[in-house]
């Protein structure tokens, strides 16, 4: 019986734990969130990008440099807007020396842009996003498969803040990079998760 309630009181304990670290008012429901432009909290955001290495893996690296602002409505989809930087500087890969290679021969070098051009919800928490993906200097139009993960008051300074994730996919041809890397050594088409918490301005 000891044992029992022990065991409860530790899951109760577990379970307020969690809710407090969601902060208040948490939900997963986009429309509950308050409209305004809303930054990248940088502490709180990367990316990775993963491809096929010679046919024997599936390559993974991140990318530390992400920022970006978030035009939101509840209401309004046709009002949301995401404009976001990711710093090719910052790929980590574990390897201080293969990190600025791939910065520059897969990248360019120059930071990678998106500015989306439009937001069409999938359900209640999903939307697919369009948009323009500049890299290495050349634009091309790109579809993000975005979901939203949560928000609510930020436990610590009370603040609005909400969570995202992003996937999407290009082709490295279509902008020009990385000739030192050919289709046969790191696949054309790469993979690209973005996952960020946004604070309300």
């Amino acid at each position: 019986m000891i044992r029992a309630t022990l065991i409860a009181l530790a899951a109760a304990a577990a379970f307020a734990g969690t809710a407090d670290a969601q902060g208040r008012g948490w939900s997963g429901n986009p429309a509950d969130q308050p409209a305004g432009t809303y930054a990248v909290d940088k502490r709180h955001a990367s990316a990775t990008v993963r491809g096929v290495h010679m046919g024997f893996s599936n390559y993974t690296f991140r990318i530390d440099g992400v920022d970006g602002t978030l035009k939101f409505d509840p209401k309004d989809a046709s009002a949301i807007s995401i404009n976001a930087t990711l710093d090719p500087a910052t790929v980590h890969t574990g390897l201080p020396d293969f990190d600025k290679e791939i910065g520059t021969t897969f990248f360019g070098g120059t930071p990678i842009t998106f500015v989306s051009k439009s937001v069409a919800p999938q359900g209640a928490n999903a939307a697919k996003v369009a948009g323009d993906l500049t890299l290495n200097g050349v634009t091309k139009p790109v579809t993000l498969d975005v979901t939203f993960i949560g928000g609510g008051a930020h436990p610590f300074n009370g603040k609005p803040v909400m969570g995202f994730q992003a996937e999407g996919a290009f082709k490295r041809s279509d902008f020009g990079v990385a000739p030192k890397l050919p289709a046969n050594v790191f696949s054309d088409e790469v993979r690209v998760s973005i996952s960020a918490e946004f604070n309300k301005q």
